[in-house]
């Protein structure tokens, strides 16, 4: 996050610097904005982006779409949207139709907005945090998803069609089984097993 008490260009100096001494491997910024966005690129290479984005609150457009544009990752903090109360307008019917949409399909909400994530842009990186193996088996089975493009409409979606995103064509994500969990592997589901007996 920029230090507004720092010119932006010497945190990020700093940065290069420790980079080039070999004590951090890749440089990603967070909260900035499209300007700060290349102004940071102009200096060192960008690996990531971290702003808040959710289907509330998409202050973040343009910055996502300049990722975009140069292939920078997006990681999304606050992807799980919640309604506020005093929520009105847009933003408000977006959620109100992702809430509508994710009943219609028998899904968890939390599942349904990583999937729109993912459905939104191809840079889109959401690593929305767990407490649970359940809720991790959910997060990866979202990455699945297909919502149509009549349903991205009803969200408020910019495009026509969903993108395809590398994430979802990943061998490591398996096709989602008839109870809606994801299909792992021997190997992962040998794994997740023993993280079960370790809580238990």
């Amino acid at each position: 996050t920029p230090d507004p008490k720092v010119p932006y260009a010497d945190s990020l100096g700093e940065l290069a610097q420790l980079q080039q001494e070999g004590k951090i491997r890749h440089i990603g910024i967070s909260n900035v904005n499209v300007a700060q966005l290349e102004q940071a690129r102009s200096l060192v290479k960008v690996l990531s982006v971290q702003n808040r984005y959710n289907v509330v609150d998409r202050g973040s457009e343009d910055v996502l779409k300049a990722c975009e544009k140069a292939g920078i990752a997006f990681i999304p903090w606050g992807p799980l949207a919640k309604r506020p109360p005093s929520a009105t307008g847009a933003a408000n019917d977006s959620l109100s139709a992702l809430e509508a949409i994710a009943k219609e399909r028998g899904i968890g909400m939390p599942q349904a907005t990583l999937a729109w994530l993912l459905a939104h842009s191809k840079v889109m990186l959401p690593i929305p945090g767990t407490g649970s193996l359940d809720h991790l088996e959910e997060n990866v089975a979202a990455a699945k998803l297909r919502f149509t493009a009549d349903e991205l409409k009803r969200i408020g979606y910019a495009g026509a069609e969903p993108c395809d995103h590398p994430l979802v064509t990943q061998a490591d994500v398996r096709p989602v089984g008839l109870d809606g969990a994801p299909v792992l592997a021997g190997a992962d589901r040998h794994h997740l097993e023993e993280a079960r007996a370790d809580v238990a």
